[in-house]
């Protein structure tokens, strides 16, 4: 039985654990994000830069899809 480490996350030992946990770990990380924004947008205490921290965030979150989307790209090229 392979034992879950967290180099699996960045070389897997096969297809299914890049898709399910990129997937998995992404979108959790995605809900954590959201509820943390929507906190500092309401119980902030300026609201320009609550939104300014909001926008930040967004970018980087499609940024580190964009970056994911091309590493498995290359994975799959490299691997037929």
């Amino acid at each position: 039985m392979h034992k879950h480490t967290f180099s699996d996350i960045l070389n897997p030992p096969n297809t299914f654990y890049i898709n399910f946990l990129y997937f998995y770990y992404t979108h959790i990380i995605m809900i954590l994000t959201t509820i943390f924004n929507f906190y500092i947008i309401f119980y902030g205490k300026n609201k320009y830069i609550n939104f300014f921290i909001l926008y930040i965030s967004e970018v980087n979150f499609i940024k580190g899809e964009l970056y994911k989307w091309i590493v498995l790209k290359l994975k799959k090229e490299v691997l037929s």
